[in-house]
């Protein structure tokens, strides 16, 4: 008996506690696409500024895009292939971009993961403009 009223006691206190949280602090908003039917935010920052992928049609390709908090996705290019995508918006409107180009990757590897197996390379979105970032090697 004195475990049955144990578990009560412990089931009201658990109970009492799981409504007296706090409401969340953040709201979901659905950003749309870029024409197409799919977006993908991959990062935000604390200003609430995304970054992210979204189809130009549907199931087409995909282009970065950074949100700045209020109107329409900024598409951000690629650098001349068929798909890109950012990540970490920082404060000053940078993101930083994986680009395929408009060459097939020599290898065969598919390093942007779009399964279009093109040349893949490192970019950054500064003063409204797409440029590539130096090779390693």
């Amino acid at each position: 008996m004195k475990t049955i009223m144990t578990s009560i006691a412990a089931g009201s206190l658990l109970s009492a506690l799981a409504m007296a949280q706090p409401a969340p602090l953040y709201t979901v908003k659905d950003l749309g696409a870029l024409g197409g039917d799919t977006s993908f935010a991959f990062q935000l920052n604390n200003a609430g500024w995304v970054a992210g992928s979204a189809n130009l049609t549907k199931g087409g390709p995909q282009h970065a895009f950074l949100w700045y908090g209020g109107g329409p996705l900024k598409d951000l290019g690629t650098l001349g292939g068929p798909n890109s995508g950012a990540d970490g918006p920082n404060l000053f409107g940078e993101a930083a971009i994986g680009s395929e180009t408009s060459t097939l990757d020599p290898n065969g590897e598919d390093f942007c993961a779009f399964g279009t197996h093109h040349q893949c390379l490192g970019a950054i979105w500064r003063n409204g403009r797409l440029s590539p970032l130096p090779s390693l090697f």
